[in-house]
């Protein structure tokens, strides 16, 4: 490891509590837990500077299957991103793969439809 990565790792947990009542055999458990996060962060390249306080949705780009999907939208989990079982089957996946969690989903105009199933699909 390079000096300049062990330096981000010792800045990293320097910023990090621990608690005092962590036994020290504990610590590498405590440690693996630090990095892991359900955040996301943006530098002050990533934000746009016409109205940085905005409240609309937030909506990014992802890569899976090393297919870019846009419009992935960035929630607090009360929402839903859904595709369509062609962009699913375009993914490399199959009916097979959807879960049996049928889900209703009320559209704004209150017209309901149920899912074809979930999935979980890995981010690159």
């Amino acid at each position: 490891i390079s000096n300049v990565h062990k330096d981000i790792l010792y800045q990293t947990l320097q910023g990090s509590g621990v608690p005092l009542e962590v036994d020290p055999t504990h610590l590498q458990a405590t440690v693996a837990n630090i990095t892991p996060s359900e955040h996301l962060t943006f530098n002050h390249r990533e934000i746009p500077t016409e109205n940085p306080t905005h409240n609309l949705p937030l909506y990014i780009e992802v890569v899976v299957t090393r297919r870019k999907i846009k419009w992935v939208l960035v929630d607090n989990g009360s929402g839903l991103n859904i595709y369509t079982l062609k962009l699913v089957k375009q993914l490399g996946h199959t009916e097979e793969d959807l879960e049996s969690h049928i889900i209703t989903i009320t559209a704004y105009d209150n017209a309901e439809r149920e899912s074809a199933g979930t999935i979980t699909l890995p981010m690159e």
